[in-house]
């Protein structure tokens, strides 16, 4: 009876923390790859057919143009044929001369950078960034949406809610920056931020690229843990501001 009592107790009071997965079965964790373009109207040509259920010209509806009439800015997600329903795997973004992708896993991101090599190679890969839900949320638009996009939002909302999924979206984000010192960015010239810090100009990079997701996380109504920068400050020889 004691030993009954004592699993009880344990799965009541010490619940395991949920293991978060997409609809692949992939361990979820957002994910943002940004790239560096030359055209935008060649970047929405090439990747396009990647929304598989909208046509170019229902695309184009709500894209932003330049004074000259020329592409500048559009969205639409990334689709897979999935039976009855198509299963979002991201959300693309073209802006100027910056695309950016955002995925909800590992497998994902990699998928497409395999996709955009062999469908706009001329694109150059900038950096990958970790975000929380409830920053991606924050500039999600609440109007004009469709109900099944508003319906996305609210289920995002009630997971983003969840003690547990907050914990564990910090976990994430903390192994991600612990990962990124030794990373090689396009931004540092190919070089990772362990041997950026060694050059004063590119310690002052690194610097700067690190206030920058420290004011990011700041002015985020939901902000991550602070330490998570603390500890990469330590990690990097900067001082913690």
């Amino acid at each position: 009876m004691l030993a009954i009592y004592q699993v009880v107790y344990d799965r009541l009071f010490n619940p395991p923390t949920p293991s978060l997965r997409n609809t692949d079965g992939d361990a979820m964790v957002f994910q943002k790859l940004v790239y560096d373009i030359q055209s935008p109207q060649a970047a929405f040509t090439a990747l396009k057919q990647l929304c598989i259920d909208s046509t170019e010209d229902e695309l184009l509806q709500d894209a932003e143009f330049d004074a000259a009439g020329g592409l500048h800015r559009i969205e639409f997600p990334w689709l897979k044929k999935n039976n009855a329903k198509n299963t979002i795997l991201g959300h693309i973004r073209i802006n100027g001369r910056q695309l950016a992708v955002e995925v909800n896993s590992g497998k994902r991101a990699q998928q497409f950078q395999k996709l955009i090599k062999k469908l706009l190679p001329e694109a150059r890969y900038k950096t990958s960034v970790i975000e929380s839900p409830q920053a991606k949320l924050e500039h999600m638009p609440d109007q004009g949406e469709s109900a099944q996009a508003r319906q996305r939002r609210e289920e995002q909302e009630k997971l983003n809610n969840r003690p547990e999924v907050r914990k564990k979206i910090t976990e994430l984000m903390r192994e991600h920056y612990r990962q990124w010192p030794h990373e090689k960015l396009p931004a540092l010239n190919g070089k990772t931020p362990l041997q950026a810090i060694k050059t004063e100009d590119d310690r002052e990079m690194v610097e700067a690229l690190l206030r920058d997701f420290e004011l990011s996380n700041a002015d985020s109504n939901l902000p991550i843990d602070s330490s998570i920068f603390d500890e990469l400050r330590e990690r990097l020889g900067l001082k913690k501001r």
